[in-house]
C-alpha cells in the first residue's frame, strides 16, 4: 500500500509481505534500535541506506565513475578512427550497456579473453577497416586507457579519511587487465583498498549476483555492516539484493555521514 517515508516524506509502495522492496535489506541490532527510537513507520531505500551509513564500517566501492573519472566518449572516438563506427558497436560493444554482454569488452572484463586476444582482435578489425594503416599494441592500449580520465584529489583524500576512521574499504569493479594495470601503475590505486574484487579475476561481472556473492563469501562480509557505492542503478540494485546500503556517489555517502 502507498505510504510516505517517515524520514523524507517520499511516497513508497509498502507491500507488508515478502515482496516488499525492503526485505533484502540487512540491519544490525544497533540500527534497528535507532530506527525504533527515531521513526514510527517505514523508510524508503535511500533513507534506509543513509541511516545505515552511520553504523556500517564496510565500504564497497565501484571504481570507474565513482573513483576514476570516465572519458568513454574519448575512447569510442579513438576506436572509431581505428576500426570504424559499425565495428565499435558490433564487435567491441560500445556504447557500453548490459545488453552487449556477448561483445568483446564484456568478455574482456569477465576474463573470457586475454589482453593479447583483445589487442589482436582490435588489430584485425583495424586492418579490415584500413589495410594501409597498421595499428600497434601500444595504440590499442592507449586508446582503451583514454576512458580513464584521472582521479580527483578529493577522491584520494576521501579514501585516506575513511581508512583513518577505521573503515574496511573494498573495490568491486567491472574491469579488465589493461585498465587495472594502468590504474595501478599510474595511481597506485590498490594501496588505498583492503581488497580489490576485479571482474576479470572473478570470471563474472556486475550486475549479476554471482560476483557479489562470491566476493562477499571470500571476504566474510556481514551485509548488515556494508554499504555499496556505484554510479549505475542496475548495479546498486544488485547491492540492495545483497542486503547492503546503496549510494550513487561518494558525495551522497559522505552527506549521509554528516
Amino acid at each position: 500500500m502507498p505510504k510516505k517515508c517517515a524520514r523524507c516524506g517520499k511516497e513508497i509502495d509498502c507491500k507488508h509481505d515478502v515482496s516488499c522492496f525492503c526485505v533484502p535489506f540487512a540491519m544490525s541490532d544497533a540500527m534497528r534500535a535507532y530506527l525504533k527510537e527515531h521513526y514510527n513507520d517505514c523508510l524508503c531505500q535511500e533513507c534506509l541506506s543513509a541511516v545505515k551509513a552511520k553504523f556500517a564500517n564496510t565500504l564497497i566501492l565501484d571504481f570507474g565513475g565513482v573513483i576514476m573519472n570516465h572519458n568513454v566518449e574519448g575512447a569510442i572516438q579513438r576506436f572509431e578512427e581505428m576500426i570504424g563506427k559499425e565495428a565499435v558497436q558490433r564487435e567491441l560493444g560500445f556504447p557500453y550497456s548490459i545488453e552487449n554482454e556477448e561483445t568483446m569488452i564484456f568478455k574482456f572484463e569477465k576474463g573470457d579473453c586475454t589482453t593479447e586476444e583483445f589487442v589482436e582482435h582490435v588489430k584485425r578489425l583495424a586492418h579490415q577497416h584500413n589495410p594501409n594503416r597498421p595499428v600497434t599494441t601500444k595504440q590499442v592500449r592507449d586508446a582503451w586507457n583514454i576512458s580513464h580520465a584521472g582521479i580527483d584529489q578529493d577522491k584520494f583524500d576521501f579514501l585516506k579519511r575513511m581508512k583513518q576512521q577505521g573503515k574496511t574499504i573494498y573495490m568491486l569493479s567491472n574491469i579488465n587487465p589493461i585498465h587495472w594495470e594502468h590504474a595501478v601503475e599510474k595511481y597506485h590505486i590498490a594501496d588505498y583498498y583492503d581488497y580489490c574484487c576485479l571482474s576479470y579475476e572473478y570470471k563474472c561481472s556486475k550486475p549479476h549476483l554471482d560476483i557479489a556473492q562470491k566476493f562477499a563469501k571470500n571476504r566474510g562480509i556481514d551485509p548488515a555492516d556494508a554499504v555499496f557505492v556505484d554510479d549505475l542503478e542496475v548495479n546498486r540494485q544488485m547491492g540492495w539484493q545483497m542486503g547492503w546500503g546503496v549510494f550513487e556517489s561518494i558525495y551522497e555517502y559522505q552527506k549521509a555521514l554528516q
